[in-house]
């Protein structure tokens, strides 16, 4: 009988196939993990700068409102007021 030879891609290609896709896995996992970082990152200064915008709204419109309640005073104490617009 003659002796078979083996095919020279044996289990060695299967090997090399494996190892490959574990790589490309690897690295999938490490792009990944470097977007959700990069993304974390994002909406921690989102959330700041959100968080400063409502502060300075707030405190614009509690000025506009104590400048509201001290023209009204003034224009209670007037004489020669003109009667508020009817909407």
């Amino acid at each position: 009988m003659k002796d078979r030879k083996m095919p020279f891609l044996g289990i060695g290609a299967a090997s090399i196939v494996l190892v490959l896709a574990m790589v490309c896995l690897a690295v999938f996992a490490a792009l990944t993990l470097s977007s959700a970082k990069g993304d974390h990152t994002l909406s921690k200064k989102n959330l700041e700068r959100t968080s400063a915008f409502y502060q300075a709204s707030n405190a614009a419109n509690e000025q506009v409102g104590a400048i509201d309640e001290r023209l009204w005073k003034l224009y209670r104490r007037s004489k020669d007021r003109i009667p508020p617009a009817r909407l």
